[in-house]
C-alpha cells in the first residue's frame, strides 16, 4: 500500500506527493477546485477556459518550453474539466 504524504505551501496550495519505487513510471498531476458548480451564470465556461490555459499555456515561451520536454521525454499529456475540477496531468514511461 502506498504511503501519501499531504503538506501545505506558504501560498496555501496543498500538495500530495507519493513515490513509488517499484514502477518506473512519473506522473505529475495538478488539480484546481473550479468547475461548473462554482460558476455563477455571468461565468458560465470559465473552468473550461481555465483548463485551456493550463494544458496549452496560452502561447507563452514558457509554455512551449515545457511542452518541448514534455515531448521530448515521451510524455503523455491530458486535461479535463468536471463540474469540481479542472485537471491537468502529464506522465512519463
Amino acid at each position: 500500500m502506498s504511503d501519501y504524504k499531504e503538506s501545505k505551501l506558504n501560498n496555501g496550495l496543498t500538495v500530495i506527493t507519493n513515490e513509488d519505487f517499484s514502477s518506473e513510471i512519473v506522473t505529475i498531476e495538478a488539480v484546481v477546485r473550479a468547475g461548473s458548480k462554482y460558476e455563477k451564470k455571468r461565468e458560465r465556461g470559465y473552468a473550461h477556459l481555465l483548463e485551456h490555459i493550463l494544458s496549452r499555456g496560452g502561447g507563452s515561451k514558457i509554455s512551449s518550453n515545457i511542452d518541448l520536454v514534455l515531448d521530448r521525454a515521451g510524455a503523455k499529456f491530458n486535461a479535463s474539466t468536471s463540474a469540481e475540477v479542472v485537471c491537468v496531468s502529464a506522465q512519463v514511461v
